[in-house]
């Protein structure tokens, strides 16, 4: 499934239970059959949020996903975990040549430096089927750990995995959260991501 926020997140402003929020970029099926309509409203809430401090450089915000709110208004419960995050196509667009060369990248910024973050996405996660009947689903399936270097293109595909185009950063499961949300960690900065950060979502199962 692949998503992108609706608006931005900051470790240093977000606290643990704040609501989270993305849209969905493109139609969910099953068997043939729409099940989630591209733009339907994904929500969840933040599951850890540790900001930089004296002691520790670095900083994590945990997220998971726990609904998915279709046109109708109709509310569909889902677990959904963070397989890939990416740069912003607008953040694409606009750094240009630069993408490669900006430092602190655009997700993890340091207290002084901030750009923009997020990512294009071009498939949809093959476990989408099980979206309507997630509610009690308590499987490992987790978001791999981070490695995989900048694209050119800022791109990610249904098999993108980890952090892509975003410098700094890394994301994995959280082991110690029930509902298996996943955390982002920021080496030497604070985790900052901007409306418009695209992501691609697994179904936990």
């Amino acid at each position: 499934m692949q998503a992108q926020l609706t608006k931005p997140l900051d470790v240093r402003r977000n606290k643990v239970g704040d609501e989270v929020t993305a849209k969905t970029t493109q139609d969910v099926k099953s068997n043939g059959h729409v099940i989630v309509p591209k733009g339907s409203r994904l929500v969840g809430h933040v599951t850890e949020a540790k900001a930089q401090s004296k002691g520790e450089a670095n900083s994590s915000l945990g997220i998971t996903f726990d609904r998915a709110v279709v046109k109708n208004g109709t509310s569909i419960p889902v677990s959904l975990s963070i397989q890939a995050i990416g740069r912003a196509q607008t953040a694409v667009a606009e750094s240009g040549d630069d993408m490669m060369t900006s430092t602190g990248g655009g997700a993890a910024v340091s207290s002084s430096s901030r750009t923009s973050g997020g990512g294009l996405l071009t498939g949809v996660g093959s476990t989408a089927g099980r979206v309507g009947n997630t509610a009690s689903s308590t499987a490992g399936a987790a978001a791999s750990s981070a490695g995989s270097g900048p694209l050119a293109s800022g791109s990610l595909t249904s098999s993108s995995q980890g952090v892509i185009g975003l410098h700094g950063l890394s994301l994995a499961a959280d082991a110690s959260n029930s509902t298996q949300g996943s955390v982002i960690t920021s080496n030497g900065g604070n985790v900052h991501l901007d409306s418009g950060t695209e992501m691609i979502l697994r179904v936990n199962q």
